[in-house]
């Protein structure tokens, strides 16, 4: 009976915190981290405000916890994506191959029914075009963008590897603008183009930037 209560209490406690998670994920999208207060965020979860102190006993700490959460299932599927690409392409693995499979899981992730991961791209979207997150980013995405940095290099080899990260720095930041919901397409196009298909988009994305890529990595 007693360990019934205990397991029954973690839960409760695992929920709670849980609710903070999302409450904060949800704010920091859409008013960023300045923005935010720390009682915003317990209203929301509907935890006293001692509670989310408990768990996270800043702000700062409850902002890395909230980019990291998401971070190894992105991570997970864009590793998976390029192993596929590999065993399915072989020695025909090209450009196209690899940025699809570092883009893709992201673009799916933003337009998933769960209104978490859309908050959560929209904030990844935001602070990843931010030189003061860069470090939080970093942390947790670093590794994951080197091996797909390497994959290029292999591809390209007798391009300067310079050229070839500023090219994966220009596709990360074409794909980080199409995620941050900024309804500048629909201004720009008079409101007649407002919301795409994650597979269009994909598909879109991937002959713009593959094609410019290539061209960026073998000039003349």
């Amino acid at each position: 009976m007693a360990q019934a209560a205990v397991r029954k209490e973690r839960r409760t406690a695992s929920d709670k915190r849980i609710r903070i998670l999302d409450g904060a994920e949800e704010l920091f999208s859409e008013k960023d981290f300045d923005g935010t207060n720390v009682r915003e965020i317990a209203a929301m979860a509907d935890v006293p405000l001692s509670l989310v102190s408990y768990h996270f006993p800043t702000k700062m700490e409850l902002f890395d916890a909230v980019i990291e959460r998401r971070a190894d299932e992105i991570s997970g599927d864009r590793l998976a994506a390029l192993k596929d690409a590999k065993s399915r392409k072989g020695s025909d693995l090209d450009i196209r191959d690899i940025l699809d499979a570092y883009a893709a899981p992201f673009f799916r992730r933003s337009a998933h029914r769960n209104p978490g991961w859309r908050n959560y791209c929209q904030l990844i979207a935001r602070v990843g075009t931010s030189r003061r997150w860069q470090p939080v980013v970093g942390k947790y995405y670093d590794a994951t963008s080197e091996v797909f940095t390497y994959e290029i290099e292999r591809l390209y080899p007798d391009t300067a590897p310079d050229v070839l990260h500023r090219g994966f720095y220009l596709v990360i930041g074409a794909m980080l603008l199409m995620c941050a919901d900024t309804g500048r397409l629909a201004v720009m196009s008079g409101d007649r183009y407002r919301e795409i298909r994650a597979e269009q988009l994909i598909a879109e994305f991937d002959t713009f930037v593959a094609s410019g890529f290539h061209t960026l990595a073998t000039p003349g």
